[in-house]
């Protein structure tokens, strides 16, 4: 075999140094993947019963007013019929028994499943 002179080896060396720091600096910019790909849709949010706990509406010390706009604000249908049926359900216990009691207003009245979701995550015993 012949020898390998130095500048050969010198070039072969300064190239490979070139794509490896080539490939380094593809990883550190922004990329896009995941739900942030142009033209993917996102998932729908998950919804949960007490999402944002500052962001819910004390059913105790609110009026029906107060109840209505933060269940219109929810997007539930008929916002002031809802808000009259929990305001006359009153008192509601704090913590689980005031949101038991809530759930069992909303069943008695007939209220869906989604409705119910969504009073209940605007609003707190």
């Amino acid at each position: 075999m012949a020898p390998v002179s130095r500048t050969r080896r010198r070039t072969v060396g300064s190239a490979t140094a070139i794509l490896a720091l080539a490939a380094l600096s593809g990883c550190a910019g922004e990329s896009v993947s995941g739900s942030n790909q142009p033209g993917v849709p996102k998932p729908p949010p998950v919804s949960t019963d007490a999402p944002n706990p500052a962001a819910q509406t004390s059913i105790g010390t609110s009026s029906a007013d107060d109840l209505a706009a933060a269940l219109d604000a929810n997007d539930v249908d008929d916002s002031e019929r809802w808000a009259e049926i929990v305001s006359n359900g009153r008192p509601y216990p704090p913590g689980d028994p005031g949101r038991l009691k809530l759930r069992q207003v909303l069943t008695r009245f007939q209220a869906d499943p989604d409705t119910t979701t969504k009073i209940t995550a605007a609003l707190v015993p």
